[in-house]
């Protein structure tokens, strides 16, 4: 019962996915459906029983009662029964997801805490990068500026790639810190009385929850002393590589993670990626323009126009060491974003399935690349944009 419900329920999601995918490459709404319960019934029951019908000439002869049936005309007749019947069932309600509260996170950037959480667990970064960067913006020492998109039908589209590939194999990553930020002004110690120090006390007591301290400004400046509060932030930063002295060169130190062995001047120093372009002008600056999830699946529409084309052009990614099993699906180093086939032949294994405006869509079980981590990824970031409300509570439609 369970197994048949999950096989179903997969089926169902990921070709609510594929389905999404397909209006977005032909510039239609999208439309999310969810199912908030599921109420299923199943039963067994079995029956064994045997029966006989004796006839003969002679009834009470042990002879006449065991012997063969058409061996004689009085002989005994035995008929044995067993039966077994099975039944399974369950029936779920589906819930539209288009409301206020499912589309304001939808249409929301991506926090670089998601990202991060993607490219430090099990999703390769050329992957996570791909679906979630819509532009970077590089401005060179001369003070000249470009930005380079990531859309797979435009003819710059090789360049977004190979200067991505290029960002990675320097290090391209994500870290999450822990950050002090200031509140209010700088206080002098000394000339707040002798009362101050239980008022302090008490006021950090009651803000625990918020971590907050209060503690001095500076080593040079011992008196002052002003409030914080605790927080994580996410930025986009490199990882030291074979290439960090080129990174130096080219971006400076500022846009390495930080080390948490470092001294605090030197943490203090490691500003990341900011996602502005920084001012340094003797180095090249870089800012990151992240999609939306509504964003991503424009994006894929655009791989799958890409395909359609007279001449077909697949979105490849070069594999890294990370991603060693899809690597074994391919040849070469690049292996395919997403294969998603139109018309496939007649029954074709496939992930997702659905047929739209006539056409029928697939994504193949095998030889798909990066298809299933695709799938995987769009599943979890909707996951995250259902925040409490935006499932509706009563269903819309009932399934049976």
């Amino acid at each position: 019962m369970s197994q048949t419900y999950q096989k179903a329920i997969e089926k169902y999601q990921n070709n609510n996915l594929l389905l999404n995918v397909v209006r977005s490459s032909k510039s239609m709404p999208l439309s999310f459906l969810d199912i908030p319960n599921v109420i299923g019934t199943g039963s067994i029951s079995e029956t064994a029983g045997l029966s006989g019908l004796f006839i003969s000439a002679q009834p009470s002869s042990l002879g006449g009662l065991f012997s063969a049936a058409g061996a004689t005309v009085g002989a005994s007749s035995l008929s044995p029964s067993l039966g077994l019947s099975l039944g399974r069932s369950f029936n779920f309600t589906q819930s539209s997801l288009q409301n206020a509260q499912f589309e304001k996170e939808f249409l929301s950037t991506i926090p670089v805490e998601s990202i991060h959480f993607f490219a430090k667990n099990h999703i390769p970064r050329e992957l996570i990068f791909s679906l979630t960067v819509a532009g970077i913006e590089v401005q060179t020492p001369d003070g000249s500026a470009t930005v380079l998109y990531n859309n797979p039908t435009s003819a710059d589209f090789p360049k977004f790639q190979a200067y991505l590939r290029r960002l990675i194999n320097n290090g391209l990553s994500t870290e999450i810190l822990s950050v002090d930020t200031p509140l209010g002004p700088a206080l002098d110690i000394k000339k707040l009385g002798p009362a101050i120090g239980g008022t302090i006390l008490e006021y950090v007591r009651a803000k625990k929850a918020e971590q907050v301290d209060f503690k001095p400004v500076s080593d040079k400046t011992p008196d002052m002393y002003q409030f914080s509060q605790q927080s994580k932030v996410a930025r986009i930063c490199f990882l030291p590589t074979k290439n960090t002295k080129e990174v130096i060169e080219e971006f400076g130190e500022s846009m390495f993670c930080q080390n948490p062995l470092g001294t605090k001047q030197q943490k203090k120093e490691t500003l990341g990626v900011t996602g502005t372009l920084n001012p340094n002008i003797s180095k090249t600056s870089l800012a990151f323009q992240i999609r939306s999830n509504r964003d991503i699946y424009q994006y894929l529409g655009q791989v799958l126009l890409a395909q359609q084309q007279k001449d077909p052009r697949m979105t490849y990614l070069q594999a890294s060491t990370m991603s060693q099993l899809v690597q074994k699906q391919a040849e070469d180093l690049v292996v395919p974003l997403i294969v998603i086939n139109k018309n496939p032949p007649f029954g074709s294994k496939s992930l997702a399935f659905i047929e739209y405006d006539g056409d029928v869509y697939s994504i193949p079980s095998e030889n798909n690349g990066y298809s299933a981590m695709v799938i995987d990824v769009l599943s979890q970031f909707l996951n995250l944009n259902k925040i409490p409300g935006s499932i509706p509570s009563s269903p819309a439609v009932l399934v049976k």
